[in-house]
């Protein structure tokens, strides 16, 4: 009969460590000219407990490097975080922010045209249009392009945030460190939700 014995080594700062988990007994394998089917039986039946021991054992030590989970996009506006009913995402290295939400926070009113399947926005000075699914927005009758078109994600239109802050005539910044765009408006010494700025 022939005993394997089934270790797990875990390797700690101070010290190394052999954890013994237990031993299987198997049935040698008979000669070719000798094979009894009990023989042949308990012979698998060993090896595949090995296997499974083998398997379980190996669940319990985990790979050391797991890459961690992508965290999620912060908007910040004049200064202040921003929530909003989904999370902003990354796509094709570019913010996508909640249009609504997003041009709301800005002080934009957002009015959608159903039969056109675009949406106005409008403020002091401020007249943007935007087709919903294209990379263009129309700004006080001049069009810019982008290179990332607007996607509906759960009845939800995401948008780039440079297109938002060009609408809103703010100024964007990416910080990849902390994940966050920074959205600042400049029109007065009171941003455009009317707030004191702070200088």
């Amino acid at each position: 009969m022939n005993s394997i014995f089934l270790v797990k080594q875990e390797t700690k700062p101070e010290e190394n460590t052999v954890v013994y988990i237990g031993s299987v007994t198997l049935a040698p394998a008979p000669p070719d000219n000798n094979i009894t089917k009990s023989n042949g039986t308990k012979y698998l039946i060993g090896l595949l407990l090995v296997v499974v021991l083998l398997v379980a054992l190996d669940a319990t030590n985990p790979p050391s490097h797991i890459a961690p989970a992508v965290g999620e996009v912060s908007v910040v506006i004049n200064g202040q975080r921003q929530t909003f009913g989904i999370s902003p995402v990354i796509i094709n290295g570019r913010a996508m922010l909640p249009l609504r939400t997003i041009s709301e926070s800005l002080g934009m009113e957002v009015d959608y045209n159903s039969a056109t399947n675009t949406v106005q926005l409008t403020a002091e000075g401020i007249s943007a249009t935007h087709g919903i699914g294209t990379s263009e927005i129309i700004t006080n009758g001049v069009p810019s392009q982008f290179d990332t078109a607007s996607i509906v994600v759960d009845s939800w239109t995401l948008v780039p945030a440079r297109m938002i802050a060009e609408a809103a005539s703010a100024e964007v910044d990416w910080d990849a460190d902390s994940r966050t765009v920074t959205l600042t408006t400049y029109m007065s010494e009171y941003d455009i939700v009317g707030n004191p700025r702070n200088h």
